[in-house]
């Protein structure tokens, strides 16, 4: 391996980083200790092992090794004392450094530095990884100025896209990049407060319990509302709909900012329960949906608009082109009230994922689905090849069945089933290769 290749491929460090001090190759995929141990250890114990018995060390340093040994003591009495690891404000109003699992600062934050994460585990829909880079940037910016004495209003987030684009997807790793507790709500599931369902505070209480219990830390959280598209007035004509406009309102109330009475069992079933005041004034909301009914309104207002006849003679727009031409009155003509749209200033679009897009989320970002399938062989001994033309034709499987990349993985499971079933108990089982026939054999 070259020596430019000798990188970590969990936190990307190298030999010439301090803390470093081993960096150990197993089936074409470097490891430092520290991940191995930190990472890899808790989620597959059996890996784990393979990288040390079977492993090559490609770089040792045993000086540096002694030297984290003895840097434990103060790094766990640090977590004890710090539940806020990751980004932060601190005590003199600057915006801190990114810390890794080991409590050391890595480099500085920035939306550059968080978009350029974003374009290494997710693939396309640039504009929106610039808009959520500087959203969530902004996000601690508002905080840290509010703790001066100047009022920022929020910008929470209304993200558009087809199923399967990214929305939900690029959002969770902005989150845990920044290590901020997070939730992610069905706004299909909530009802208005009264009826049989989950209450829209509902989310507040998981959001505390993403923050293992810290209101503190909860109240600068992000919470993610996808399937906004489903609760549109439009949707129900007939009396109180419990899944429309009251659903709608609630979530008003709690984007907007406010205290809220919230119940939490966060510390376990079995304790007893107890109530406590919540305030979202600091929580980003980034509300999301298909919306795909919506095609048909923007198709005709724009036609209206043409006054030469040019779009009525062409072909159907594409619904990239369309979700780039949304404006305010369409979503109210859709069924999302005013005052909901007037809380979320800022929109992105998602375009549809092409089919090179998701030949590169199969095989090119960081925790690859190939590379996860070449893991999960390796571990019983076999090797897994697929064929770039394989590649290709699952993309275009997915993108006929309108599933964006949600579908591939259950392709993938379709395809290697098989043989994930009998090679644990068959040695004789050294390698398995997914050719584009293999594909097209499959019942999709």
């Amino acid at each position: 391996m070259k020596n430019k290749d000798c990188i970590c491929a969990i936190c990307t460090g190298n030999k010439l980083d301090k803390d470093i001090f081993r960096l150990i190759e197993y089936y074409e995929k470097v490891v430092c200790e520290v991940c191995l141990q930190t990472v890899v250890a808790p989620a597959s114990p059996k890996l784990f092992i393979n990288y040390v018995n079977k492993g090559k060390i490609l770089y040792e340093d045993l000086k540096k090794e002694q030297d984290y040994i003895e840097s434990l003591d103060v790094v766990d009495s640090y977590f004890e004392d710090n539940d806020d690891i990751g980004y932060a404000v601190d005590s003199d109003g600057s915006i801190l450094k990114t810390k890794d699992a080991s409590g050391r600062e890595v480099e500085e934050t920035t939306p550059r530095t968080l978009f350029n994460f974003l374009e290494e585990n997710a693939v396309g829909q640039t504009e929106a990884k610039k808009t959520l880079s500087v959203a969530m940037y902004n996000h601690f910016k508002r905080i840290k100025l509010k703790r001066e004495g100047v009022a920022i209003n929020k910008n929470n987030i209304l993200l558009i896209g087809g199923t399967g684009v990214g929305k939900t997807f690029i959002t969770s790793l902005l989150a845990k990049k920044l290590n901020l507790p997070f939730v992610i709500a069905d706004a299909n599931s909530l009802t208005q407060a009264g009826y049989v369902g989950n209450d829209v505070e509902d989310i507040l209480d998981s959001l505390v319990q993403k923050a293992k219990g810290n209101i503190e830390k909860a109240q600068c959280g992000v919470v993610i509302i996808d399937e906004v598209d489903k609760i549109s007035t439009h949707r129900s004509a007939f009396g109180k709909d419990p899944s429309g406009e009251g659903v709608q309102q609630a979530l008003l109330k709690i984007i907007e900012g406010g205290e809220f009475k919230v119940g939490s069992n966060y510390r376990g079933s079995s304790a007893k329960r107890k109530s406590y005041m919540f305030n979202t004034t600091d929580v980003l909301f980034i509300v999301a949906g298909a919306f795909t009914e919506i095609e048909e309104i923007v198709i005709s207002r724009e036609r209206v608009g043409d006054k030469i006849g040019f779009l009525s003679s062409q072909e159907k727009l594409s619904k990239s082109d369309i979700y780039k031409k949304v404006v305010h009155d369409d979503f109210e003509k859709f069924g999302i009230i005013p005052e909901l749209l007037s809380r979320l200033p800022t929109r992105v679009s998602l375009s549809p994922l092409t089919e090179s897009n998701l030949i590169d989320i199969m095989s090119k970002i960081n925790n690859n689905l190939v590379s996860q399938y070449k893991h999960m062989f390796a571990e019983d001994g076999v090797e897994f090849k697929i064929t770039k033309s394989a590649l290709q034709e699952i993309a275009r499987s997915s993108i006929l069945e309108n599933t964006g990349a949600r579908g591939l993985q259950g392709i993938f499971e379709q395809l290697t089933r098989d043989i994930m079933f009998e090679s644990p108990s068959d040695d004789s089982i050294i390698n398995f290769t997914i050719t584009k026939q293999d594909v097209i054999n499959l019942d999709i």
